[in-house]
C-alpha cells in the first residue's frame, strides 16, 4: 500500500523531486518533514514497522505494508525450474531438443541463446501498457517495476507469451540455464552514455543493467540476452579480445577496463575486475556499449535497487521511451538474420544490414494492432488505457 503526503511549498532542491530515497522512517517520523529534516529522521529511527519514502512531484510517497517487496535473497544455488517447466519451455522456443536435453555444452548454450532471442521479445511494453498508471497513485512508484520471482518471469515468458527488459529477460535466462545443468554467475554492468541517455561524451551511468557469466571447462563466457539490437547474439568470452562476427556487418568483442579516457583506473587491479562489451560496424571505430564487473559477485536485492530505478524513474530511457525488438531466424541455416523492431510508433524488420519500415502509426490504436499483428502480443483494454497520460503515448 501506498500513502502520500502533500509537499508543496517545501523549499527542496530540484533534483530530490523526482528521485530521493532513503532507507526506513516511520510514517510519524516523514510526515510533514522537509528533506533535511527526512534525512536527520534516520536517526530517530525505533524498533516496528519500516517504511520507505521518496519524493515524487513534490508529494512525498510512504510505502508500507507492500506484499509483493521482494525478499531479499540471493539468486538460488540449486536448480530452479522443474523439469516439466523445462521441457515446455524448450518447446515453446521451438528447441530441436526438447524431450533429449543435452549436456551443458557450448553448443547446447548457443543454441539456447538463438532460440530464446528469436521467440522472446525484449521490451518494455509493462512500464507503458499498464494499469498502473490510471492508478490513484502517481505514475512512478514501486507498483510499475516488474516482479523478479523467478515464478512470475517464467509465467510471464512462457505461459503468456510476453517479453522483458534486461534485468527480467537475464534473470529468468540466468535461471533457466542453472537448472539445465549450467555454472551461472550473475553480474552487473554499467551503460555508456551513448545507450543510456543517447548523449554524446565519454561516460557511463551506474550500475544499471544485468548480464550472465556461463562458466563452460574453466572459461567463462558473457551471456547477454537482455540488450536488444547491439547485444550479443552468442556467447563471448569474457578473458579473450576475440572478434565475433553479429548479425549483418557488426562485430563484437570484450576487452579488458582501461583503454579509454574515461576508463582511468586508480589502480591495475580495476583492470581485472571490469571488462568492456563493444561492437563496430561494417569495421569502423570500436564504441563501448556497456562495462561489466569480471568477479564482483552480485545478488537478487542488487537487481532489485536496478529494477526499481529503471522502470519507476521518470529520467530513465525505458519509462521515456517504448520500444520491443524480436530476432529472426532462419528455419533452414538456424542462425539469426535479421530482426522486427518497434520504436516509438514505427514497426520495422531488419535483415542483415537493410531495415525496411513496416508500418508507421499515427495512434495507439494502431500501435496495439501493430504489436498484435507482427509480435503477437495482445493488448487488453486495461493495458492500452494505461498509457495515455504518459509521454510515450501516440495521438488518439
Amino acid at each position: 500500500m501506498s500513502r502520500i503526503y502533500d509537499t508543496e511549498g517545501l523549499n527542496m532542491p530540484r533534483k530530490y523531486q523526482s528521485s530521493f530515497l532513503s532507507p526506513s522512517c516511520s510514517r510519524d517520523d516523514i510526515m510533514p518533514l522537509s528533506i533535511s529534516d527526512s534525512r536527520r529522521s534516520k536517526a530517530r529511527l525505533t524498533q516496528g514497522s519500516f517504511y520507505f519514502y521518496f519524493v515524487s512531484y513534490n508529494r512525498l510517497v510512504c510505502l508500507e505494508d507492500t506484499p509483493k517487496f521482494p525478499t531479499m535473497n540471493s539468486f538460488p544455488p540449486s536448480p530452479h525450474y522443474t523439469s516439466g517447466q523445462i521441457t515446455t519451455y524448450l518447446h515453446y522456443i521451438a528447441h530441436p531438443s526438447p524431450n533429449d536435453i543435452p549436456p551443458p555444452t557450448f553448443s547446447f548454450l548457443k543454441s539456447l541463446i538463438t532460440h530464446n532471442l528469436s521467440t522472446i521479445p525484449f521490451d518494455n511494453l509493462k512500464l507503458h501498457y499498464s494499469h498502473h498508471a490510471t492508478s490513484s497513485t502517481p505514475p512512478y512508484t514501486h507498483s510499475r517495476a516488474p516482479s523478479l520471482d523467478p515464478e512470475d518471469l517464467y509465467k510471464t515468458i512462457v505461459n503468456t507469451g510476453r517479453g522483458g527488459y534486461c534485468v527480467e529477460m537475464n534473470a529468468f535466462f540466468g535461471h533457466m540455464l542453472r537448472s539445465l545443468g549450467f555454472t551461472v554467475k550473475p553480474r552487473g554492468a554499467k551503460v555508456h552514455m551513448k545507450y543510456c541517455l543517447n548523449e554524446p561524451g565519454e561516460w557511463w551511468a551506474g550500475w544499471s543493467h544485468m548480464v550472465n557469466l556461463v562458466e563452460i571447462e574453466g572459461s567463462d563466457w558473457l551471456v547477454d540476452v537482455g540488450f536488444g539490437g547491439v547485444g550479443p547474439v552468442g556467447p563471448l568470452l569474457a578473458d579473450s579480445e576475440e572478434i565475433v562476427r553479429g548479425i549483418g556487418d557488426m562485430d563484437c568483442r570484450v576487452r579488458k577496463w582501461g583503454n579509454r579516457p574515461a576508463e582511468e583506473v586508480e589502480d591495475e587491479g580495476m583492470r581485472e575486475q571490469m571488462r568492456v562489451y563493444e561492437t563496430r560496424t561494417g569495421g569502423g571505430d570500436w564504441e563501448p556499449v556497456y562495462a561489466f564487473s569480471r568477479h564482483v559477485k552480485f545478488f537478487r536485492q542488487d537487481y532489485e535497487v536496478m529494477n526499481w530505478f529503471v522502470s519507476t524513474n521518470p529520467n530513465s530511457w525505458f519509462t521515456r521511451r517504448l520500444v520491443c525488438m524480436k530476432y529472426l531466424r532462419d528455419e533452414q541455416s538456424k542462425e539469426l538474420t535479421g530482426a522486427l523492431i518497434l520504436e516509438e510508433g514505427i514497426f520495422s524488420k531488419r535483415i542483415g544490414g537493410e531495415k525496411e519500415v513496416l508500418t508507421e502509426c499515427k495512434t495507439d490504436k494502431e500501435r496495439a494492432e501493430g504489436l498484435e499483428r507482427w509480435f503477437g502480443i495482445e493488448l487488453n483494454e486495461e493495458e492500452v488505457k494505461g498509457i495515455k497520460k504518459l509521454p510515450s503515448v501516440l495521438g488518439n
